[in-house]
């Protein structure tokens, strides 16, 4: 063979082998994606290669599936369209990626499965470090400048068979990234928009907007600075919402606060998460302010909240202040939550709060005060345990000292107890609560009252059970107490009995202000008492005065005295009283729901004045409405305090 053909012959062979190389070359292709794409631990890889052009390549049907955090992943691209230049194949580099549609189907598997996956050389799935996602660093490792993703759809189905929708466009060139997009998440109505910026540095910021009016975001987020030379690496953030556009979207996880309308605040937080190897440590500090809302018709006035937190892989911890009413009133809280096991527990002190009548005072707890009782003097204090594992308990600790205020047209002072709840399968008291009240005044005063009581309200029912075990009040220059007794408000009665000892009569004659009426002796007795849904009944009491007796002085009124004149029988009562010396006195008395009160009166002695001091025996039948006649004595000792108060302070 000549020289000339044996050329040929080569140039043919070579012809050949190019041109089945440049045949072959979109298997070639295909085949060192897959390669690459199992050497991450995909599998069920798909996808096909047109042939290349000198600046460009195209996939097409390119799908893969995953296991990543006991979820599998299935990725299907219809088209993948990458520009290139020769130089940067040369070092794994392309320029473009162009990505029209792509959709990722994302569904929660058993927990071991995701250990189960590995890739065909028996490695377990790579995973991107932590470190390395929150510094940014991933996006100069990526294989190509320039990223343009026209819309990303993914769709996650969680454990709960719970279904959330993503959308989303991004665009990448010279390692600055820019997400668009929406997500939906049950039960919310509309989805919410967001918006992400990401650079190398480890800059970001994040926009989360309501998609109805995207132009003003409801939360963000922003990385402030990254340092990657440190180890731990450490991460700056800040994070600021307002609560009130979120509550419309959050309404249908906050079924229990649909009867809170106008709540609102600001929030701001300042945090900071440290990072080594694949374990976290988020640290950090909010404030809550101008916080502020209506629960039905009552409008507290504006607060403030402050907390610190700290979390990692294992726990949760945080401790917080909430204060209202210009510092007046300030809660503080620290609470514990372990993610594994599920349980925490918390305390929240009530600090001691003081209340004064130039000061603080309880109304100023609401913008309208809309109760009829208010304190004004003393001080109180309370402590709360919490614990909890997939059922909460809790305890309660109050504290009252020397308070003072008023229910209705009635004042109290004095007021101190303790009082020790517990919140399991019910609400109990874990040891007998102890009140002492020194002054209540309900018209007429009723001093040093003392009680000490159990309450529990089982679970079951929907009313308390309160155990008085001593009870005991001074009234009328003498003292009132009884034996213990139950009040069981879910029953229809409720009786027990109060024993009076040395009432005196001239108290009693005082509450009456009957002109010209006077008297002396001491009294003893017992008031059975029923109490119902009705209201308060005395049915038989029985009052009786102490030996010697005493003495009852009537000077009648021109009115009394004209009708005398003309009734023997009013004669007669009005002479004996005159100047009645008795040893008898007998009292029952009948008091109904409705509040009057009827006294059947005997009396035995003698006027020494009168008809030579012959023994007389009287039977009186009295009447009077309790309510009112307390009503009037409140209303006679209010005039009497502003006389009193006007001529120690006159204008």
């Amino acid at each position: 063979m000549s020289r000339r053909n044996r050329l040929l012959s080569w140039l043919a062979a070579i012809l050949a082998l190019v041109g089945l190389a440049y045949a072959s070359l979109p298997w070639l292709l295909e085949t060192v994606v897959r390669h690459a794409l199992a050497a991450q631990g995909l599998r069920d890889i798909r996808l096909r290669v047109e042939y290349p052009r000198w600046q460009g390549l195209r996939l097409h049907g390119l799908a893969f599936t995953t296991v990543s955090a006991n979820q599998q992943i299935r990725v299907q691209v219809p088209t993948v369209e990458i520009g290139y230049h020769l130089s940067e194949l040369v070092t794994g580099q392309v320029g473009r990626l162009r990505v029209p549609v792509a959709t990722l189907h994302i569904q929660s598997v058993p927990v071991g499965a995701a250990s189960s996956q590995v890739s065909a050389s028996g490695q377990s799935v790579a995973a991107l470090p932590l470190a390395t996602l929150v510094s940014g660093q991933w996006l100069t490792q990526l294989p190509f400048r320039e990223l343009s993703l026209q819309r990303l759809s993914v769709n996650w189905q969680a454990a709960t068979n719970t279904e959330y929708a993503l959308q989303l466009s991004a665009q990448l060139r010279d390692s600055q990234l820019q997400l668009h997009g929406d997500l939906s998440l049950p039960p919310l109505p509309k989805p919410i928009a967001f918006s992400v910026t990401a650079s190398h540095t480890g800059k970001a910021h994040l926009l989360i907007s309501a998609r109805s009016d995207a132009a003003k975001p409801l939360l963000t987020v922003a990385v402030t600075s990254v340092d990657v030379e440190q180890d731990p690496m450490i991460v700056n953030g800040e994070l600021h919402t307002r609560l009130k556009p979120w509550l419309p979207m959050l309404s249908p996880w906050l079924k229990r606060l649909k009867q809170v309308s106008g709540l609102d605040a600001e929030l701001d937080s300042q945090w900071s998460l440290r990072i080594k190897d694949s374990t976290w440590q988020l640290t950090g500090k909010a404030r809550l302010h101008g916080l502020a809302g209506q629960w039905r018709d009552l409008a507290a006035t504006a607060s403030e909240a402050t907390a610190r937190f700290s979390a990692d892989a294992q726990h949760v911890t945080l401790h917080s202040s909430l204060s209202t009413a210009g510092q007046a009133v300030v809660l503080q809280a620290e609470a514990v939550h372990q993610f594994a096991s599920g349980r925490g527990h918390a305390e929240l002190e009530l600090k001691p709060v003081v209340f004064t009548k130039s000061g603080f005072v309880l109304s100023h707890l609401l913008q309208a005060w809309p109760y009829p009782v208010d304190v004004d003097a003393g001080r109180a204090s309370a402590t709360v345990q919490l614990q909890w594992h997939k059922m909460l308990t809790a305890k309660l600790d109050l504290e009252l000292d020397k308070l003072g205020g008023h229910y209705n047209k009635m004042t109290f002072s004095g007021l101190s107890g303790e009082m020790a709840l517990a919140m399991d399968k019910g609400i109990a008291t874990r040891k007998a609560a102890h009140v002492h009240i020194d002054v209540f005044d309900v018209g007429l005063p009723v001093e040093n009252i003392n009680a000490q009581f159990a309450l529990a309200l089982p679970a079951e029912k929907l009313l308390p059970v309160v155990r008085v075990k001593k009870f005991s009040a001074a009234l009328l220059g003498g003292r009132a107490h009884t034996e213990p007794f139950t009040l069981d408000f879910a029953r229809d009665r409720n009786a027990f009995e109060v024993e009076l000892e040395h009432i005196g009569l001239n108290e009693i004659l005082r509450l009456e202000q009957q002109e010209g009426l006077a008297g002396s002796g001491l009294l003893d007795g017992k008031i059975p008492i029923t109490v119902s849904r009705q209201g308060i009944e005395v049915m038989h009491g029985q009052l009786a005065v102490r030996a010697p007796g005493g003495v009852i002085r009537y000077t009648p009124t021109p009115k009394v005295a004209s009708l005398a004149q003309t009734n023997p029988s009013v004669n007669l009562v009005v002479e004996a009283l005159r100047n009645f010396h008795y040893q008898v006195m007998a009292v029952q008395a009948n008091y109904k729901t409705k509040g009057d009160l009827d006294l059947q009166v005997h009396l035995e002695g003698k006027n020494p004045d009168w008809q030579a001091g012959k023994p007389v025996h009287l039977n009186l039948n009295l009447q009077e409405n309790i309510p009112v006649l307390l009503r009037s004595l409140q209303l006679s000792g209010e005039i009497g305090e502003r006389v009193r108060q006007h001529y120690q302070n006159p204008p």
